[in-house]
C-alpha cells in the first residue's frame, strides 16, 4: 500500500482515479501537514502492513518481480534488518527489510524529524544497533526514478538542521515513543 504525506498538488488518490487505475493496494493519506513527515509515514505503513515482513521503499523507487521473489525469501526475525545495497556500490539508506514484529517491538521512525528532511533514517539504524540490531547488507536491484524529487524544499537547508537533531540524538540513543502523531484517512480501499 501507499501513504500519502499531505501531497497537495498530486495527490497519489487522484492520479489512480484520474487514470482509472484499479490496484490491488490501500492508500493512506495523512491529513495534518507536519511538514516533510518521512518517519510518520513509515511508521503508518509499518502499523497498516497485512504481511510479517515490510520493504519499506521511497516514492521515486521501484522493484520487480524478481526482486521481490528474492525478498521473499530472505529470513526475518526480530534480531535483523536488511539495508539495500545496488550492484555492491550505492547504498540506500532508506531501502529497508525487517519484520513487521520489529516495528511492533518499539523500533518505529522517529517523527522528531519532521517537518524537516533527511537523517531520520540514519537514526533508526543508529537506534537498531544500538538495541544489538543485526544490519546485514543486501545487494538487491532497486530502480530509482530520477524524477522524483519535491521540487518546493529547500533540501540542503533543512538538512542541516535535520543533522542536528541527529547528532543531538545520537549522545542519548534511545527507541521513539508515540509513532503516530498526526490524523490519516484511508482514500483508496481494493485489497484483495
Amino acid at each position: 500500500f501507499i501513504v500519502d504525506d499531505y501531497s497537495t498538488k498530486f495527490k497519489a488518490v487522484d492520479v489512480i482515479k484520474n487514470h482509472n487505475i484499479t490496484f490491488n493496494l490501500q492508500l493512506f493519506y495523512i491529513s495534518t501537514d507536519r511538514g516533510f513527515n518521512i518517519a510518520g509515514a513509515c511508521n503508518l505503513g509499518a502499523m497498516k502492513a497485512r504481511s510479517n515482513k515490510i520493504i519499506r521503499l521511497d516514492f521515486d523507487q521501484q522493484i520487480q518481480e524478481k526482486t521481490i521473489n528474492q525478498i521473499n525469501i530472505l529470513p526475518v526475525t526480530t534480531s535483523n534488518v536488511y539495508r539495500v545495497r545496488k550492484n555492491d556500490k550505492k547504498l540506500y539508506p532508506s531501502v529497508l527489510i525487517f519484520a513487521r514484529a520489529l516495528w511492533e517491538l518499539g523500533f518505529v521512525w522517529d517523527e522528531d524529524f519532521s517537518p524537516l528532511y533527511g537523517w531520520e533514517d540514519h537514526y533508526y539504524i543508529k537506534v537498531l544497533q544500538h538495541y544489538n540490531i543485526n544490519i546485514d547488507n543486501i545487494t538487491l536491484d532497486i530502480i530509482n526514478n530520477s524524477g522524483g524529487k519535491t521540487l518546493n524544499l529547500d533540501r540542503k537547508s533543512m538538512s542541516l538542521q535535520s543533522r542536528k537533531i541527529y547528532l543531538e540524538k545520537l549522545k542519548q540513543i534511545k527507541k521513539p515513543t508515540n509513532p503516530i502523531r498526526f490524523s490519516y484517512d484511508m482514500e483508496y480501499n481494493n485489497y484483495i
